[in-house]
C-alpha cells in the first residue's frame, strides 16, 4: 500500500471517504423518519413538553455518527439504532430532571417567573410570596403517600445519589424507587398548579 505525504494510506483514506459518504446518505434518509417517530413516541414526552425534540434527534444522530466512525462501519438497521439511542438519551434526561432539586423547585413553584413578574413589589412582599409558596410545598409534601414522601425527601437530601442507592436506603429496588419518586413529583406539580 502506498503512503501519501501525511503517512496515511490511500486505501484507508478511500475507505474513510466512502464511509463518510454512506453516513451522510443514511442520515439524510433516516433523520426525518426519526423526527417523526419522536413526535409520536411516549418516551420523548419530557422533550416534547420542553420543546426539545430537535435536540434529542440531533444528539442521537451525533452519537450514531461517532459510533460509526469509531467502529468504521454502519449498523445493519441505522434507524432502529437511532431510536434506541434516542430512547436512552430521553430516559437519562428525564431522570436527571427528576433528581435536580433546582429544576424541581422551578417547575413546581416557578419561583423565578414569580420574581421576574413581581414588578413594583417591595422585597417584603416578594419574600412573603416565596414563604407562602414554600408553605404550600411543605403542605403538599406532607399530603403525599408515605413511600412517595420518603422518596421525594431522600432525593432532595442526597441529590448526587443514584436511584439504586436511594432505593436501598428505603429497602426497595431501583425501579420501585424511580416510580415512587416520579409519582411524588407528578402529584406535587399537580397539587401546586391548582393553587
Amino acid at each position: 500500500m502506498a503512503d501519501d505525504e501525511f503517512g496515511v494510506g490511500y486505501e484507508e483514506n478511500e475507505l474513510a471517504e466512502a464511509l463518510e459518504a454512506r453516513l451522510e446518505a443514511v442520515v439524510v434518509e433516516v433523520y426525518p423518519v426519526l423526527c417523526q417517530r419522536l413526535r409520536m413516541s411516549r418516551f420523548a414526552g419530557w422533550h416534547k413538553d420542553h420543546d426539545r425534540l430537535d435536540d434529542l434527534a440531533q444528539q442521537a444522530t451525533c452519537q450514531l455518527l461517532s459510533h460509526c466512525r469509531k467502529n468504521r462501519r454502519l449498523p445493519e438497521t441505522p434507524l432502529n439504532y437511532l431510536v434506541t439511542i434516542a430512547k436512552n438519551l430521553a430516559r437519562r434526561e428525564y431522570q436527571k430532571s427528576l433528581t435536580d432539586p433546582a429544576e424541581v423547585a422551578e417547575q413546581v413553584l416557578d419561583l423565578s417567573a414569580e420574581d421576574e413578574t413581581a414588578e413594583g413589589d417591595s422585597e417584603n412582599n416578594s419574600s412573603a410570596k416565596i414563604d407562602e409558596q414554600k408553605e404550600l410545598l411543605r403542605a403538599a409534601i406532607d399530603r403525599l403517600p408515605k413511600r412517595q414522601r420518603e422518596a421525594f425527601n431522600l432525593q432532595l437530601e442526597h441529590a448526587g445519589a443514584t436511584d439504586k442507592e436511594l432505593g436501598a436506603k428505603m429497602g426497595i429496588g431501583e425501579d420501585a424507587f424511580r416510580k415512587s419518586s416520579a409519582r411524588a413529583y407528578k402529584r406535587l406539580k399537580h397539587a401546586l398548579e391548582k393553587k
